[in-house]
């Protein structure tokens, strides 16, 4: 299933042994949450990708010049897409508070862009509105396991050199 699920979404499979930090020195049972949490997002975003892929698919623009404007468009968002699950996976091993808020930031962003566009795809009639609606509700589930995700971040004695994330 998982092998099925990683073609559909086009991001490789969760990975518990890819980033091992304090697991080494004995302490990873300190960052196992945030791991689990970190788990369970990706897997979920996964549902996502596997949702825009497949709207992806259903797409056929016949006219050359929209044609070009939907690759264009559906690039800028894969690869907002595909950011969202790198910085899922680097947030699970970051140690400090500013690099997980950074990635947090910069997921939240995205998927709300992903969100948005996908909503505006179904207004120029590119998608049909409840295909669009549907990986829209993903996203919506996506973020309510991104609240309890980020429960997990502890604030830590190191500073943000640009005053945000304090």
């Amino acid at each position: 299933m998982d092998d099925l699920l990683n073609n559909l979404s086009n991001i490789p499979d969760w990975d518990d042994d890819k980033f091992k930090t304090s697991e080494e020195s004995g302490e990873g049972w300190k960052t196992q949450p945030l791991k689990d949490a970190s788990r369970a997002l990706y897997e979920q975003w996964q549902q996502v990708m596997v949702g825009i892929n497949s709207l992806f698919a259903s797409v056929d623009v016949e006219d050359e010049a929209s044609k070009e404007f939907w690759e264009d468009q559906k690039m800028m968002l894969l690869a907002d897409a595909y950011q969202i699950a790198v910085k899922i996976q680097s947030t699970a091993s970051a140690e400090m508070y500013v690099l997980q808020m950074k990635n947090a930031a910069i997921i939240r962003k995205n998927a709300i862009f992903i969100s948005g566009q996908l909503l505006s795809f179904a207004y120029q009639e590119l998608v049909e509105i409840a295909h669009a609606e549907a990986v829209r509700a993903d996203i919506q589930q996506f973020r309510l396991l991104f609240r309890q995700w980020i429960s997990f971040f502890k604030n830590d004695e190191f500073e943000d050199d640009w005053g945000i994330f304090v």
